[in-house]
């Protein structure tokens, strides 16, 4: 079933970073993303005979659209992105998902505003998602 994974929340509370931690696990063979930008990427990767995309913009006003699109037309069957929890970003996976007949699945990172770890929170996170990748192909 193709589905959209994305994590979705407001920002600075790692949804970027997440998705770049989700990105260094599976790419494995060290491929180069498609697009990158700062700290965003914009991938693909072979991931249990599937083809998975990994976009971390989403932010209002960035290539999120864009980048989405392309995933959608390189036939991914799961696409792990980004979005803030209204507005533009949502309605531009909410299309995607819609032209391109994906189930959607709406993830919040792990955070914390108190002292703990950024970097076991994100990791955490990444490892929800690659199992929720995993769980999503096997149906």
């Amino acid at each position: 079933m193709k589905t959209i994974i994305c994590i979705w929340g407001g920002a600075g509370i790692g949804k970027t970073s997440s998705i770049r931690a989700v990105w260094d696990r599976l790419n494995i063979s060290n491929k180069p993303p498609l697009h990158q930008s700062a700290d965003d990427i914009c991938a693909i990767v072979p991931f249990c005979n599937s083809t998975v995309g990994i976009a971390s913009q989403g932010d209002p006003y960035s290539a999120q659209d864009e980048w989405l699109e392309e995933l959608m037309n390189l036939g991914c069957e799961i696409i792990v992105c980004a979005s803030r929890t209204k507005g533009s970003t949502v309605d531009a996976v909410e299309d995607v998902a819609q032209r391109g007949e994906y189930v959607t699945i709406w993830f919040s990172p792990f955070y914390s505003s108190d002292s703990v770890n950024t970097n076991v929170l994100n990791n955490l996170t990444a490892d929800a998602v690659i199992e929720l990748i995993r769980k999503c192909l096997m149906h």
